[in-house]
């Protein structure tokens, strides 16, 4: 039975249908990773035993998933291969093995093990009505709620989703709220909390199990801590952590309730899990509406607007995109493989070497831009047509197309 553990809500309009959905999600498809891949992701049935379809819907609630392959390469084994291979180069040909080219021959014990590792799954789900405000995404960072949110808006073409921004900030009417202020309606504390101390970011207390208007906690308040984690109940149904984020995590029933949903829930297991999706959805949209409402509302829609996306281009893509072409379901493609390069080669080397990898390359695509009068992604298509034919051709494409998209949108700061 569907149970989110956690979720983050984003405000979304112009959603489509089921129909609509399910065959746009159908153009992206899970499917295995290569051989030379690290991982590779598509849209999977959010149920096997309910549904073979991509979209499972319940009375206008869908749910859907997004199923996630990656190699499972233990830096142990990297790290024995690699002592390996630089002992025998060394004994072999009586030489020392400096840095940089130990380097080189790490990647070349990746992607010998990539083809006969184990791979790891898993699935980040959503939820999502197009008659109602928000998208819920099961995930507990960001980062992988931004990856479905990317993944969907390639599917569809175009998304607009952006984070609620309430009138007040979370950490004040947490705090407020264990110094005594008025809680809503229908909340009630729970047992733990997670202060910071915004002046010193080593100033952290946690509290579990406690009363949580105790002297000793008020005390660190009044020396200015704030709230930043904090357990609630809601309709004493509904009992979780909420971040300064608004972020959801540990979401769990209250004993009476999920005796009264044990008690009700069908046999069936279509039913069953029809039931459940709607009730998450509808309990989901209900908590949000309260906690919006908790935390001053929404600013009128002048000063927000969903912005996450124009002319069918993410925000956070703008700048690629645009130099890739046209605003197009192409272009959004492209601007998503630029950035996955870019995380796999952070992945595989960490940042400091993928900033040496930059510096090393970026002498190479300057004289391309001045001698073209182009931008960097441009610039990367001349780079990757004279790579053919080079004794690692395919690693030396995929190390270009990340520097391509570091330099044309930074991530790394002043030091690459």
């Amino acid at each position: 039975m569907f149970h989110p553990k956690n979720a983050i809500a984003y405000l979304v309009e112009d959603l489509p249908d089921a129909e609509t959905l399910q065959s746009a999600l159908a153009e992206h498809p899970f499917r295995p990773r290569g051989s030379q891949e690290l991982s590779s992701m598509g849209w999977a049935t959010p149920c096997k035993d309910a549904t073979d379809g991509l979209v499972f819907d319940a009375h206008g609630w869908l749910l859907i998933g997004l199923k996630y392959e990656e190699a499972d390469l233990k830096a142990a084994v990297v790290r024995e291969q690699l002592a390996s291979k630089v002992d025998a180069i060394e004994h072999q040909e009586s030489r020392k093995v400096y840095r940089k080219e130990t380097l080189q021959l790490k990647d070349e014990v990746v992607l010998d093990l990539l083809p006969r590792a184990f791979n790891t799954h898993r699935m980040t789900y959503a939820l999502l009505n197009p008659e109602k405000p928000y998208l819920f995404v099961e995930a507990t960072s960001h980062k992988r709620a931004e990856d479905l949110l990317n993944a969907l808006r390639e599917a569809l073409g175009s998304l607009k989703v952006a984070l609620p921004l309430t009138s007040l900030s979370a950490d004040k009417v947490m705090t407020g709220w264990l110094t005594g202020e008025q809680m809503p309606n229908e909340w009630a504390l729970g047992d733990e909390c997670e202060l910071r101390d915004p002046m010193a970011e080593a100033g952290k207390i946690a509290a579990k199990g406690q009363e949580l208007m105790s002297k000793d906690i008020t005390a660190h308040i009044e020396g200015g801590f704030l709230v930043k984690r904090l357990a609630l109940e809601y309709g004493q149904a509904i009992e979780f952590v909420l971040h300064e984020d608004l972020s959801i995590h540990r979401i769990r029933l209250t004993k009476e309730f999920r005796d009264q949903i044990d008690a009700d829930t069908p046999d069936d297991v279509i039913a069953a899990l029809d039931a459940a999706v709607w009730r998450w959805g509808t309990d989901l949209t209900r908590l949000m509406n309260s906690l919006v409402d908790a935390m001053g509302g929404i600013p009128d829609q002048d000063s927000f607007q969903l912005v996450q996306e124009q002319d069918g281009i993410p925000a956070g893509t703008l700048t690629l995109s645009a130099s890739v072409g046209k605003a197009s379901e192409k272009a959004v493609m492209i601007t998503s493989k630029l950035y996955q390069m870019r995380q796999q080669q952070i992945f595989l080397g960490g940042e400091e070497r993928f900033k040496q990898s930059v510096e090393h390359y970026r002498p190479m695509f300057e004289q391309v831009m001045a001698d073209q009068k182009c931008d960097p992604i441009k610039a990367l298509i001349t780079l990757l047509d004279n790579a053919k034919g080079h004794q690692n051709e395919g690693m030396l494409m995929h190390v270009l197309s990340a520097v391509a998209c570091e330099l044309a949108e930074p991530s790394l700061g002043e030091a690459a």
